[in-house]
């Protein structure tokens, strides 16, 4: 098991994300004014143990549970109801990718954009790797960061 190698990939992937979206996707498609980061907003009460609570929410709601079901769970049951091993694998992580999708309800274009990207790269380092740690780490990075940038961008 190389750990040290799926943490690093996690991490890099997780920041890579963070940064495309808070230095250009945001910015540039409503920031403040984006139904998203309205959302969030709405949701920080301003105090330390408040945003350490949705901190703690969105890493391990969001990036350690999400990533369990999705893929963990979701395409290794799913796998094995095919008989071809690798056309099983390929159609459960699309179809895992979907429903993740799905499940975040996007009704835009660049709703569809903000999930689809990041869930295909989750997707794709489960895959890779063979093992949930990277991904489980690239979207926990993903999540703290966007909550913590997000407060400092917009609250201050």
């Amino acid at each position: 098991m190389n750990i040290k190698k799926d943490i690093l990939l996690g991490f890099i992937f997780g920041a890579l994300w963070t940064t495309i979206q808070f230095l250009l996707i945001i910015p540039n498609t409503g920031g403040i004014n984006r139904p998203d980061i309205n959302g969030m907003l709405g949701m920080y009460d301003g105090s330390l143990i408040g945003t350490l609570s949705f901190i703690a929410l969105g890493v391990i709601g969001g990036g350690i549970t999400d990533e369990l079901f999705n893929r963990g769970y979701f395409i290794n049951v799913l796998k094995d109801v095919f008989k071809k091993p690798k056309t099983g694998l390929w159609v459960s992580a699309i179809l895992s990718i979907v429903i993740f999708s799905l499940g975040h309800m996007p009704s835009t274009t660049l709703d569809w954009f903000d999930i689809l990207i990041p869930t295909i790269m989750y997707t794709l380092l489960f895959i890779t790797t063979k093992r949930l740690t990277a991904s489980i780490v690239a979207h926990g990075i993903y999540n703290m960061t966007a909550i913590i940038l997000t407060y400092y961008i917009y609250c201050n």
